[in-house]
């Protein structure tokens, strides 16, 4: 049985790397809903901080290691955003990741 992407260590670290750097931050509230995050709660409710890649796993094909291919949603809008690309309507047209890294 495959690994899902998200229990990956490049995806858990990348995880811990960027919320940690949003809450150092000062990031307060998601940029797409204005909702006030929750860094802490464990039970993942629907304002709960999650780090986003803002080109998906599923149109990259891999799990961007640069902080800046990453942001941090909400959970709901996290959930809404799914395998699309951006926040706020944003579309990705570039056939290449973001990272300079790449």
């Amino acid at each position: 049985m495959a690994t899902p992407r998200s229990a990956t260590t490049a995806h858990k670290r990348m995880r811990r790397t960027v919320i940690a750097q949003a809450q150092a931050s000062g990031i307060t509230h998601c940029p797409t809903c204005r909702t006030e995050l929750d860094y802490t709660s464990k039970n993942r409710p629907p304002n709960a901080a999650e780090a986003d890649e803002r080109v998906p796993f599923a149109v990259s094909g891999v799990t961007s290691t640069d902080p800046d291919d990453w942001q941090v949603l909400c959970g709901t809008c996290n959930r809404k955003k799914g395998a699309n690309v951006g926040v706020k309507g944003e579309t990705w047209t570039n056939p290449y990741p973001l990272s300079k890294a790449w």
